[in-house]
């Protein structure tokens, strides 16, 4: 156990000093800047007696009082451009859930049209490719195997047919520029005739 005062680096390479908080005493490693300790509290002590007063707390009531809770998202949500939305428990699709209660849109509009759960197993596809577009005659079922095979045709298609374009567009650029250097040449050996 170090003793009080003890000074050494950390894995960051900066000075620390053990140091007892000056309210409780409990001792721990603090940072050394400028020779003083950046903190005299420990983390629990210097939040101790920290009380928004009640004139700033009527302040925010007030200009708040009307709007919707940002937690109130009416049981949707966007995650990673899927469209969550939560499923009560009296549903029979609750078990395609997850701990808060929520599953994805296109999962349960799927399984609505198929009248039973899906397994984890099952993939339901977007056609367009657009995550958040779950109209029926864009989903498709699919298995996990199908799925990967057909994303990754098509991301490789698509990259393909992108890269061929930037080429020619690029080869397009090169050719004005080839022609604007042979121009300016032809105009500068012109000058230099004439210079003679």
């Amino acid at each position: 156990m170090p003793k009080i005062g003890e000074i050494r680096k950390n894995k960051h390479s900066q000075d620390q000093i053990w140091q007892a908080c000056e309210r409780c005493g409990i001792e721990r490693w603090v940072v050394l800047i400028f020779d003083s300790p950046t903190h005299r509290l420990c983390r629990r002590c210097s939040h101790l007696g920290h009380v928004t007063p009640l004139k700033t707390r009527l302040k925010i009531s007030k200009a708040n009082k009307g709007r919707p809770y940002k937690s109130r998202n009416k049981g949707r949500m966007m995650c990673a451009g899927y469209v969550k939305v939560r499923v009560s428990p009296d549903s029979d699709f609750y078990p395609m859930t997850d701990k808060q209660g929520y599953s994805l849109e296109h999962r349960i509009i799927y399984a609505q049209y198929l009248g039973r759960c899906l397994q984890s197993w099952e993939i339901i596809h977007h056609k367009d490719g657009v995550r958040d577009n779950n109209s029926l005659d864009n989903l498709e079922l699919t298995t996990t195997c199908a799925h990967l095979m057909e994303t990754k045709n098509s991301v490789q298609v698509a990259y393909e047919r992108g890269f061929q374009d930037g080429i020619k567009v690029r080869n397009d650029e090169l050719i004005k520029e080839i022609r604007l250097m042979r121009w300016q040449l032809k105009q500068l050996i012109g000058e230099h005739k004439l210079l003679e």
